[in-house]
């Protein structure tokens, strides 16, 4: 038994397919770990660009015009509804 392990050790006929098989799984585990951090990175852009769109506000206003003999009365309008807080995610 001895003799069959070490002549299985010294074995040189397989090595070149064992080092393309090492060198996929670093890979592999490399493309993994860039996924999950890309992953994370377009999550938080989508995150902060619904903050950006959410803290839109849809109010307006004119102000007064007053001037040469003339007085316009100006306009506004204000939803009650929408915060001013923009929330940015960030690790």
């Amino acid at each position: 038994m001895k003799c069959a392990r070490k002549s299985l050790f010294r074995d040189e006929s397989g090595l070149l397919t064992q080092e393309w098989l090492f060198l996929l799984v670093i890979c592999v585990i490399g493309a993994v770990a860039g996924l999950g951090a890309l992953r994370d990175a377009v999550s938080v852009g989508f995150f902060s660009g619904a903050s950006a769109i959410g803290a839109v506000d849809p109010g307006y206003s004119i102000p007064n015009y007053v001037g040469n003999g003339y007085i316009a009365e100006g306009s506004s309008y204000s939803d009650g509804t929408v915060s001013h807080d923009v929330v940015v995610y960030t690790e």
